[in-house]
Formats: structure tokens, C-alpha cells, sequence
């Protein structure tokens, strides 16, 4: 059961950005594989007026989809090809 606080959000009138990160490192292989799928399923059916980022990170950072508008299929297309080739390498750097 999950419970939004407050339970009714404020509808945004303004731009909308979104940076997303993902842990693409080995330990990170059912998470990653949830990832994909759940954006497999959410950004066909993002607001055009939203601009979203994908940042991958194991042993350092790197853009999968740098910071742009998803405002047509083409954009959205593109995304989730990006999204398809992240697999599980490596180990995560934290320092």
C-alpha cells in the first residue's frame, strides 16, 4: 500500500523537469531490469511539455539521454532505445 503526502498534489501549470539515475553496476541487475520496464510503460505517456534526463552511473556517471523535451514520438522512440541498451556491468563507485 503506498500513501501520498499530501494525498492531493497541486496541478502544475509550468515546465516540468525530471532527472532520472540509474545504478546500471552488476548488483543492480533486477532493479535495472524493473527500470526498463516501468519507463517502457510511463514515457509513451509523458506531457510533451516535460523534459526528462537519464543518467547512468556504475564506476563513473554518463548520459544515457542528455536533457531535452520528450514532445513527440520520435523523442520518446529514441529515449527508450537508449534505455534497451542499459545492461548490469561493473560495480558501483561510491566515493
Amino acid at each position: 500500500l503506498i500513501t501520498m503526502y499530501p494525498s492531493r498534489l497541486p496541478k502544475c501549470t509550468g515546465s516540468v523537469g525530471v532527472v532520472l539515475l540509474v545504478d546500471k553496476s552488476r548488483s543492480a541487475e533486477s532493479v535495472l531490469k524493473n527500470t526498463r520496464l516501468a519507463l517502457t510503460n510511463v514515457v509513451p505517456n509523458i506531457r510533451s511539455s516535460i523534459s526528462l534526463a537519464l543518467i547512468g552511473f556504475d564506476k563513473s556517471p554518463f548520459y544515457v539521454f542528455r536533457y531535452s523535451k520528450l514532445n513527440d514520438a520520435h523523442a520518446k522512440n529514441t529515449f527508450l532505445s537508449r534505455v534497451e541498451r542499459l545492461f548490469p556491468t561493473g560495480q558501483t563507485n561510491l566515493l
